[in-house]
């Protein structure tokens, strides 16, 4: 982790928050890092005394941190352990763990949807020109400063943002994708496994140009650790169907954004009674979410949330491709939109 790219960049406790205090994180690296360069590992301090670690260079800022160790502790040490050798005793280790099979799949299935391009099923689309439509998108935002995308999962849209901006936050609850991410980052090369079948994975092995000036943490997109106005561009690309309460997302992420900034939002609107309940989809028997969308953020649907959006560009039927494995693949049909904030 550069820290000194947080150095402009108060990061707010959310344990105290929830108290209605804002108290500012302090970084203390722990021996041997450089807090004027690179922080492999070390703590993100509160006055108030809560405490939130840094694996690998990845802050971890959650607001239950017991409850995210308990479950995401038996595959870190895969990811963390020196020397190679210890990384693959770990990780035959993980292997082993029921859930394991699973963590490779998504894995497998967010690293070919932002960088593999397999070649998909005759007539289908491939995911290549999802990404083309989306950088597009993407050139619309306010250029320069800071921008966050949340949800970033194994941060293809992130290195797209560093583009035009001086520093881009990748923010994601699964640390095994933000691992991912910044794994990339720092090998400038993509090294996964991509499912076949069953339980049978081939290595996928290329190099990558990412960009140095993304940092990657751990946290809530609905709990985020930032302060209000504090970014130029916020992006959430397939969230907005994968959260609790989709409009606390749209609010914070009009709480994180500056005045004349932009948001950027696609979904597929896959609205799943697992993940919210039917009450809260933007969606009802007489409107369709695209339209429900446009019209919040224009204030003509929920005023009380006092966004004012001038919608600058949109993509109504983008398609996009998740490859399972090679007999298992979905297409979906993403709305896209950038917005400018009033």
């Amino acid at each position: 982790m550069n820290a000194q790219a947080l150095a402009a960049l108060a990061l707010i406790c959310p344990s105290c928050r929830q108290q209605g205090v804002e108290a500012r994180l302090q970084l203390r690296p722990l021996d041997g890092s450089d807090a004027s360069h690179a922080v492999d590992n070390g703590f993100f301090d509160c006055p108030r005394g809560c405490r939130y670690p840094i694996i690998a260079g990845i802050p971890i800022i959650l607001r239950d941190m017991a409850d995210w160790w308990q479950q995401s502790r038996h595959h870190l040490s895969a990811m963390t352990s020196e020397p190679p050798e210890m990384v693959d005793y770990f990780a035959y280790l993980a292997h082993a763990h029921p859930e394991r099979l699973a963590e490779r799949a998504l894995l497998s299935t967010y690293m070919d949807a932002h960088y593999g391009h397999p070649t998909p099923p005759a007539s289908w689309p491939d995911s290549a020109e999802y990404w083309q439509h989306i950088t597009t998108l993407a050139e619309r935002t306010t250029a320069g400063g800071l921008a966050l995308d949340l949800g970033c999962g194994v941060g293809r849209l992130s290195f797209e943002l560093a583009r035009w901006h001086q520093q881009v936050i990748g923010l994601d609850l699964n640390f095994q994708l933000v691992a991912a991410a910044a794994c990339i980052q720092r090998t400038q090369q993509l090294d996964y496994e991509r499912r076949l079948r069953g339980q049978q994975f081939t290595r996928v092995t290329q190099p990558w140009s990412a960009p140095s000036n993304v940092l990657f943490l751990v946290a809530d997109a609905l709990d985020p650790p930032f302060a209000a106005a504090s970014f130029d561009t916020v992006a959430a690309l397939n969230l907005l169907d994968n959260v609790n309460v989709p409009l606390v997302l749209l609010s914070q992420m009009d709480a994180l954004l500056r005045s004349g900034g932009t948001l950027l939002l696609a979904s597929p609107y896959e609205w799943r009674s697992d993940i919210s309940e039917v009450s809260q989809w933007l969606e009802n028997a007489d409107q369709d979410a695209a339209t429900t969308l446009r019209q919040i953020l224009s204030a003509q649907l929920i005023p009380q949330l006092s966004l004012n959006y001038q919608i600058t560009a949109e993509l109504a039927e983008l398609p996009w491709v998740l490859r399972q494995h090679q007999r298992f693949w979905q297409w979906f049909i993403v709305h896209c939109l950038a917005a400018r904030k009033g």
